[in-house]
């Protein structure tokens, strides 16, 4: 029975046999601990911040987490994406080893990989840093130059014969283009693959005809505003998304009130987390569970309630954290009457 925590338990072991593609902005996030001297604004309008240092942790993010939590949930993710040759490229690739593949291309000289540093104070975030980010900075195109593009394309289409699922990491950081995203769809349909995206707006009409698209809350409204709309609901602005961009399904991520999904139906999935201590990467880890659900079949609902436990689990846990796929059958043990009651 569909939505029976046998039936739930299966589909998750069956991600193991997957093979999946994920194509994007790989981005090295950098957590530092210390205690912050003096008050804090509470306007947080600071001019001289000064920190006692106590200790740093590096993890995979953007793309790169995506990939780990597709790894962690038992499939065999190959990651694509560009990586600078200093410290935030090594250190990224050192943290990545053993994490399924990384069939990476250097950027040119004086491009670095992309670090996202947040400081902490007491366990709470005071300042978030980018480093390297060229996306304000640089005119279009700034990202991949063609000839590195087909070596993904191509890169895929020498090794990922059996793919079963394609997954756009997007961050706007100048992977995917038009060239990239158009040759790597085409290749997933003649494979039969699933194809699926988690896009910022800017860039939505790049996955036009995929299976999935998926976006949080701002995202979907920052897509309305682009196109000259008026506030929203949140199942209008899906079926805008899903009706402009010929999507099978769009998601749209609401934090603590779960998702909303459309197929045609509107789906309102709760969220189920106990205790949210730091939300970084919750929606790579419900991206990557909603992208291997539905490429094996799952109905909208149940995909969604596996996606909001996942990402629920990385809540309860601080920084950058990543469950393994028997934290996830055991969650879902504990909310399958939510489910079935739905």
């Amino acid at each position: 029975m569909e939505g029976s925590v046998k039936h739930l338990e299966s589909l998750i072991k069956e991600f193991e046999s997957m093979y999946v593609a994920v194509v994007g902005d790989p981005i090295l996030d950098k957590v530092v601990d210390g205690k912050v001297r003096g008050h804090i604004p509470a306007h947080r309008d600071i001019q001289d911040l000064s920190v006692d240092f106590k200790s740093e942790r590096y993890f995979p993010g953007g793309a790169a987490n995506t990939a780990k939590g597709v790894f962690y949930l038992g499939a065999r993710p190959t990651l694509y994406g560009p990586v600078g040759s200093g410290f935030n490229g090594e250190e990224l690739r050192r943290k990545m080893h053993g994490i399924g593949k990384f069939d990476y291309v250097l950027f040119g000289p004086g491009r670095e990989t992309i670090m996202k540093e947040t400081i902490r104070s007491q366990g709470n975030p005071v300042v978030r840093l980018s480093h390297g980010d060229v996306s304000d900075s640089l005119p279009r195109p700034y990202g991949l130059s063609r000839e590195q593009a087909r070596s993904i394309v191509e890169s895929i289409s020498r090794s990922e014969s059996d793919l079963h699922v394609l997954m756009f990491s997007d961050y706007d950081k100048g992977t995917l283009d038009e060239y990239l995203s158009e040759n790597l769809i085409k290749l997933a349909r003649n494979r039969g693959a699933f194809v699926s995206a988690s896009p910022k707006p800017e860039n939505l009409r790049l996955f036009a005809g995929t299976d999935l698209i998926v976006l949080n809350r701002e995202e979907s409204e920052r897509f309305c505003t682009m196109m000259g709309y008026g506030p929203l609901s949140f199942a209008d602005r899906a079926k805008l998304i899903r009706d402009e961009f010929n999507v099978e399904n769009v998601v749209i991520t609401l934090g603590e009130e779960g998702m909303l999904a459309y197929n045609g139906r509107n789906h309102i999935i709760p969220s189920f987390v106990k205790e949210a201590v730091d939300t970084t990467g919750a929606g790579d880890m419900a991206f990557a569970a909603l992208s291997l659900a539905l490429a094996r079949g799952a109905d909208i609902k149940v995909a969604c309630h596996l996606a909001n436990c996942y990402a629920g689990l990385a809540c309860e846990k601080p920084d950058t954290y990543v469950p393994g796929r028997n934290e996830l059958i055991e969650r879902v043990k504990g909310e399958i009457d939510q489910l079935v009651a739905r």
